[in-house]
């Protein structure tokens, strides 16, 4: 989601851009894509995780997002460094990413040997 090699926790940033470029390339000005994207960026914020606004556009432009959502996005971030809660019905806890950290430090598979739909 974000410029990897200059975050604190590159790992976990790829897990949640994984989720992140899983969104439909439809407008994430309104409705569930927007749910999603402003869920993730608010649990990544909560947890405490760094977030760049020209990282993380850069990243979706080069993982396929087109139109203005890659503007938007980095819009988003910016709300959301500078304090603001853009509202949102997908609320993702700051556990989800502390799980996520989990999930890094025992590298892939979940634990059992098997991959699951992160590690893909």
């Amino acid at each position: 989601m974000v410029n990897i090699h200059s975050l604190q926790e590159p790992n976990l940033t790829t897990q949640m851009s994984t989720k992140l470029g899983a969104v439909p390339n439809n407008t994430i000005s309104a409705g569930f894509e927007k749910d999603q994207v402003v869920g993730i960026l608010l649990a990544l914020r909560d947890a405490g995780v760094p977030l760049d606004a020209d990282a993380m556009q850069g990243w979706v432009l080069a993982h396929g997002w087109s139109g203005r959502n890659p503007e938007r996005l980095a819009q988003y971030v910016r709300d959301i460094t500078s304090g603001k809660r853009p509202r949102t019905r997908s609320v993702i806890r700051p556990e989800y990413v502390d799980m996520l950290r989990e999930r890094v430090a025992q590298g892939p598979g979940d634990g059992q040997g098997r991959a699951t739909a992160v590690d893909q």
